[in-house]
């Protein structure tokens, strides 16, 4: 009997640590925005003179910029939204 009850107390106590666990992860994962050690993280994009930003498509991992500078050039500005970094820039072009 004192190994049933042993059993009972052991199992109700790992329910409970794993739904502490569920609950902090929920909690952690809606923080969104965050960088890695949960403070907000701050970015400067720089963008050429006279640049301006035509369109911004965001999604779960990153932001697009589409950009028109003043010579009617376009490209694209890749972001990562978890950390703000800039991955990456591609440039438009149009073929004749």
């Amino acid at each position: 009997m004192r190994a049933i009850k042993g059993l009972v107390i052991g199992m109700g106590a790992l329910i409970l640590v794993g739904f502490v666990v569920v609950a902090v992860t929920l909690v952690m994962r809606m923080q969104g925005g965050r960088g890695p050690e949960g403070a907000p993280f701050q970015n400067v994009v720089q963008l050429p003179a006279g640049a301006k930003v035509v369109e911004t498509v965001f999604s779960d991992d990153k932001i697009i910029l589409r950009l028109r500078t003043a010579d009617g050039a376009e490209s694209l500005v890749l972001i990562n939204s978890r950390d703000g970094r800039e991955t990456g820039r591609i440039a438009l072009a149009v073929s004749q």
